[in-house]
């Protein structure tokens, strides 16, 4: 995303228009990963040394009220964000030593999910699949 459209929608969200802001917007905004508020602030960093936590804690606040951005709560305090705009359906595999998020789909589970819902007499609207699990040796 470039920096004229982050600063037409923090301004359409009502932020002030800020370097800080748009340096962390951009980075969440065009990251396809799930990021964590300390990986964000890394990055942030990185391009402008003086951003502090809180910020990056209201920006993301501010883009997630929005529904630009969707945060997760994993298993043991595992907090990250993504990008929801243009996103994919998608379930969660989570490792719970190194804390990566990987995304999957898979239509066998999909096509299973919808029928246990029809057999039940519903229409499955959304689900929030989250595996978590460790490497194998």
């Amino acid at each position: 995303m470039n920096e004229n459209a982050i600063k037409d929608l923090l301004k359409n969200i009502g932020l002030k228009i800020t370097e800080n802001r748009i340096i962390i917007s951009k980075i969440i905004l065009d990251s396809f990963d799930h990021m964590t508020v300390e990986q964000v602030l890394l990055k942030a960093k990185k391009i402008n040394p003086s951003i502090g936590l809180a910020t990056v804690y209201r920006t993301l606040n501010s883009l997630e009220k929005e529904s630009l951005i969707k945060k997760h709560i994993f298993a043991k305090n595992i907090i990250a964000y993504e990008n929801i705009l243009e996103k994919h359906r998608h379930d969660h595999l989570i490792d719970i030593d190194n804390k990566n998020v990987i995304e999957f789909t898979n239509g066998k589970l999909e096509k299973l999910l919808n029928d246990i819902a029809k057999n039940n007499g519903y229409e499955l609207l959304y689900h929030d699949l989250k595996l978590y699990g460790k490497k194998r040796s």
